[in-house]
């Protein structure tokens, strides 16, 4: 009779793995939740996929790259070391005239290589990997460098457009307005003052457009031609900067992360390296070989091995006393750059703590100032106040209201910065480390 309990059963073997299969299902859906979590790019900045694509086509990228492939092939050439195999070999002709002038054709072969001593190889595969480090840290540093310039070029053209859009509205606002003017000084309800002013000011808001869209222009060129493809197809929406007050909000935080100090310190200490591999370079390698000798036409054959031995001179204490130096050079470099960095950090969060408060202040400046201006329209077209005043709170709410956006894009510009300072934005290069 067979035992129905030891056959393999569909049902029962999908509820083995039923447990197996609830764990995949569940990691899926904790994955896509992640991915839905994930914070959006802010508005104001243009797709990372677009800087990625810019950054690595960027020549000074390419050029760092390029140095990164010779530091990986200069440290192959350390870790092989200086030394070759070299092959010596003889002919010689010997005349014996005791035996009447007999000739014997002789020859001899060495096979010699030097030899590295007092721990060279290991300095020069720590040269190699250091000079590897420093390459890793350049191209890092032009990645972030042109990063930089990436964000530095897209805020200029949001301030350049951001004015132009400005400049319209006042342009259209004063046109309005030089337009009702001329309809009641037809109604008879206004001087000819009030439309020579309106007309005036319509005159000043088309000079202000002009120069902004000039302005535009140039900027919007060098846009295009540092970095093509960058400009945005449709308008770019504004958010509040960020609150500098946070913790993260350190020079240490910068100073860290800083590709230029790394830099620095991956030289220094490459430095350090070559001053001991001179230094142990004063000991000269010696050169060892096997000869084989054939002397008398055969009759003698000799093998052995042969040594030689440079003598070290001046020059070798010369290149030692040298490389300390310029190793001494490299700590002092190290140490004024990591001055000018924690400056430059200093300065920028300084940038971004006013920045912001500027942008608040200018935003509740130009809250203000808009209501009062409400309010005087109002005021003129009943009659209660002349076009010179309004005029003037006019261009006082545009002047402000301009203010407010571009130190609104100028907060976020410094906040963007410090962010990408701090590897908070755009850290592409960590996949080159």
């Amino acid at each position: 009779m067979t035992n129905r309990l030891l056959m393999p059963s569909p049902r029962r073997n999908a509820l083995r793995t039923m447990p197996r299969r609830l764990a995949s299902l569940g990691l899926l859906v904790l994955a896509c939740q992640q991915a839905w979590a994930a914070p959006a790019e802010p508005p104001e900045l243009p797709p990372s996929a677009v800087v990625r694509t810019l950054l690595e086509s960027a020549p000074v990228v390419g050029a760092a790259r390029h140095e990164l492939d010779a530091s990986a092939a200069q440290a192959r050439q350390l870790r092989a070391g200086p030394h070759e195999w070299t092959v010596r070999g003889d002919l010689q002709q010997r005349t014996v005239r005791p035996e009447n002038d007999r000739r014997y054709g002789e020859y001899a072969a060495a096979l010699e290589r030097g030899i590295r001593i007092g721990g060279k190889a290991d300095i020069d595969d720590r040269l190699g990997a250091a000079g590897q480090e420093v390459s890793r840290w350049a191209l890092g540093d032009a990645q972030h460098e042109t990063a930089r310039a990436v964000l530095a070029v897209w805020f200029d053209w949001l301030r350049a457009e951001d004015e132009v859009a400005a400049r319209t509205r006042q342009h259209a606002l004063a046109a309005e307005l030089a337009r009702i003017a001329e309809i009641r000084l037809r109604q008879g309800d206004a001087a000819r003052l009030d439309l020579n002013l309106a007309q005036g000011a319509v005159a000043q808001a088309a000079a202000q457009l002009a120069s902004a869209e000039a302005k535009r222009t140039e900027v919007g060129a060098a846009l295009d031609i540092r970095f093509p493809g960058l400009r945005p197809r449709a308008a770019v929406t504004l958010s509040e900067p960020g609150d500098p007050s946070a913790a993260r909000f350190d020079v240490d935080a910068m100073v860290a992360g800083n590709h230029e100090l790394a830099k620095a310190r991956a030289l220094s200490r490459q430095a350090m390296l070559t001053a001991q591999r001179a230094d142990a370079n004063r000991m000269p390698d010696p050169v060892l070989g096997v000869r084989y000798a054939s002397d008398k036409g055969g009759d003698e054959r000799v093998l052995g091995l042969t040594v030689a031995i440079p003598i070290g001179g001046a020059a070798r204490a010369a290149a030692s006393d040298s490389s300390l130096a310029m190793a001494r050079a490299a700590a002092a470099q190290e140490a004024a750059i990591e001055a000018r960095v924690r400056t430059e950090a200093a300065r920028e969060l300084a940038a971004v703590r006013s920045g912001y408060q500027t942008w608040q202040r200018l935003q509740a400046a130009a809250t203000a100032q808009q209501t009062a201006t409400d309010m005087q329209e109002k005021a003129w077209k009943l009659g209660e106040s002349s076009i010179a005043d309004l005029l003037q709170a006019r261009r006082t709410a545009d002047e402000l209201h301009l203010a407010e956006r571009l130190a609104r894009i100028d907060a976020l510009a410094a906040f963007h910065r410090w962010r990408l300072d701090t590897h908070e934005l755009w850290d592409f290069d960590n996949d080159e480390h």
